[in-house]
């Protein structure tokens, strides 16, 4: 057993295991300092343990120059800018109902992706302006897609509970999230009726989007 703490209000106590070395219980207990002295404790058991016998050194090992990590930081940064006037990559994916959605499908409309997660609160923040678009603009020739890598399931959940209407896709391994270089979410990406990007926003900023909606004029539903 051994007792760990930064004072006599906040300890932890671990119970060791003295065959594996593994920590099989912890208790933490902390005592606020105010007038009414709360008291908090928690235990954890960890009823299994396993060892994984010589487990390859590639575990613990990151080599930037393989995963060419420099390089996709700074096409990452870049993005916002040097992806203005470029041909929109081609991808397919498939929707919350397992139909496969091609990208070059839908050229001759105003597509919008929105990259996000629902554990992403500035994705929860920005999703109600990207709803507006769907509801104003769908009918007008307006294609929002999200895209999230996370699975059709826990999408869909989260959708329905906040009434969410607009389409998403699952994108395994993030894999068009890295096409288009995508370093943070929320990120949308406004692809003209050519296929051509002609704004690309971070965080959730709709200015550039906008300007470019306004530019192009409003979709429309014969295109």
């Amino acid at each position: 057993m051994v007792a760990v703490g930064r004072d006599a209000n906040h300890t932890r106590t671990l119970w060791v295991d003295p065959k594996t070395n593994f920590v099989r219980k912890e208790e933490a207990k902390n005592i606020s300092t105010g007038n009414e002295g709360v008291s908090k404790s928690s235990i954890t058991t960890f009823s299994v343990a396993r060892i994984i016998e010589s487990p390859e050194s590639t575990i613990f090992s990151f080599d930037p120059v393989k995963t060419v990590a420099k390089e996709r930081r700074g096409l990452q940064k870049a993005a916002p800018i040097t992806s203005i006037g470029r041909e929109a990559p081609d991808f397919t994916l498939r929707n919350l109902d397992g139909k496969e959605v091609r990208l070059t499908d839908l050229r001759g409309k105003l597509v919008l992706l929105d990259f996000w997660a629902t554990w992403c609160p500035p994705c929860r923040a920005a999703m109600p302006m990207t709803e507006l678009l769907h509801r104003q603009l769908n009918d007008k020739g307006l294609i929002v897609l999200g895209i999230d890598d996370e699975n059709a399931e826990e999408q869909s959940a989260f959708l329905r509970k906040f009434g969410y209407s607009f389409s998403s896709l699952v994108d395994p391994a993030n894999k068009v999230s890295n096409l288009y270089n995508v370093g943070g979410i929320p990120t949308t990406v406004l692809i003209d009726n050519e296929g051509k990007i002609r704004a690309y926003e971070v965080d959730g900023s709709y200015e550039s989007l906008w300007k470019a909606m306004n530019e192009l004029g409003p979709p429309s539903p014969d295109h």
